[in-house]
Parts: C-alpha cells; structure tokens; sequence
C-alpha cells in the first residue's frame, strides 16, 4: 500500500489561517500598519521565482494567501529534491523560526504567489498566548516527520506504478478546490518523477500507460482522473 497518500497534514490538523486570523488574536502592539520589522507586509512572486534559499536566518514566516509554492533540498549529489508542494493558508519557515536556525529547504513559487510576511515575534506571541495556533503547530511539525518516515518507507519498497497513482490521488484530494478534476500545477514532467523518487522517462511511460487504460487522460501539463477507483486499488497495491 503506498504511502503517499499521506504525505501532508490532513484537513483536521491545520488551521484555516488568514492574515485576518493573525490581526484578530494578535499580539496588541502589532498592526497592519506597524514599522518594517514588525509589520505584516504582503509580497508578490511571479511564476518561478525563489522565494527563500538554503541557508537563510528568517525574521518571518511566510503565510501564502494565493498560489502554490515548491520546497525542495538540495541532495549530495547537487540535485534537487522536491519535498513537499504548499498551497494557499500555509505558513512556509515555522520549523527555522521555532529552532531559531537557518533555512535547510529552498522554497520557489511554481505559480504566481501572493504571500504575507509574519513577524518572529508575532509568532512566538501566538505559540505562547493561543493554545489553538500552538496545537495546530505541533501537530503538523508532528506531521511533517511521519510524512519524512513515510516517504522512505515509499521510495524504497513500492512499485512505480503504486507511487504514481498515490499521487494523483493525493493531489486531486488535497487541491481538489483548486484543480476541480484535473491536475495541473505548473509542475513539470521531470518535477513529478522527482517528486516520487522515479526516472522521468519511467513515470512518462507510466503515465502514457494509465492514459491507455482509461485511468487518465493527458492534455498538454493537465492531467485529468478519469477511472478513480482503478487508481485507488493501483495504489494499495490491489492490481
């Protein structure tokens, strides 16, 4: 059975954070308005465009508001590999900022991205006065290690197949309002192969097959779930 289904924090373990959320329970000093290290400043990324590198001290986290954003990790062999896909109402630096240590990830915009910046001391003000936000934290870093556990359990016991059909099960149910039916994130094909840890020529064969047998169909970057229950029992290792 693979594990990626469960390769992010489920509904019931996050937030449904906005910057209102942050100015409504906030520290009483802090405002929209406040000077640049204390603000709660709005930024904009244009498709691609790196939002943090490896290595980074962050005064701030980053709450995205809209668009997508990839973190990867630069491996051993100076490749990349992409970690994990964040969308919208996710703080993105939480675990640096908690541990008081620069960055081990890098983060890039996959697609255009609107993101506000929250203030360390906001942050540490909310981890100590609410216990909501501190609960809903500690358990998606809580999270976040099952997801790494997981992750090496996957990679190096499933099939291709079974990895790949998990993730696009996992994409359609986690950005199911976003995406609708399809899958289309600006992810390149080499992105999704490294994603799940394949070849991107296999997981391009891989996907061609799935089209013939009527589990996908592939229009350009879009691909659309067309038979959910085969990729389902695909991904349990049932077929």
């Amino acid at each position: 059975m693979s594990t990626f289904t469960n390769l992010h924090p489920t509904k019931s373990n996050t937030m449904d954070l906005s910057l209102e959320y942050f100015l409504r329970k906030g520290h009483p000093s802090f405002s929209a308005k406040n000077n640049s290290e204390t603000s709660f400043r709005t930024i904009f990324y244009h498709k691609r465009a790196v939002i943090f590198e490896e290595g980074l001290s962050l005064n701030a986290a980053y709450l995205i508001e809209s668009g997508f954003c990839k973190i990867s990790k630069m491996s051993s062999n100076g490749k990349y590999q992409i970690i994990q896909i964040l969308k919208p109402k996710t703080l993105l630096g939480m675990r640096s900022i908690i541990n008081n240590e620069p960055t081990n990830l890098k983060a890039e915009a996959l697609t255009d991205l609107k993101a506000c910046l929250i203030p360390k001391v906001h942050l540490f003000y909310k981890l100590q006065n609410d216990i909501d936000f501190s609960n809903s934290i500690v358990k998606i870093l809580a999270q976040y290690i099952k997801e790494a556990d997981d992750k090496i359990v996957s990679l190096g016991n499933e099939k291709l197949e079974e990895r790949l059909a998990a993730f696009l099960l996992y994409f359609h149910n986690e950005f199911h309002d976003f995406l609708k039916n399809s899958y289309s994130l600006s992810l390149k094909r080499e992105e999704i192969a490294n994603y799940i840890g394949v070849a991107t020529e296999s997981m391009i064969r891989m996907l061609k097959c799935f089209e013939i047998k009527g589990f996908i169909s592939l229009e350009g970057r879009e691909i659309k779930i067309k038979n959910r229950a085969a990729l389902e029992q695909l991904a349990k290792g049932l077929t």
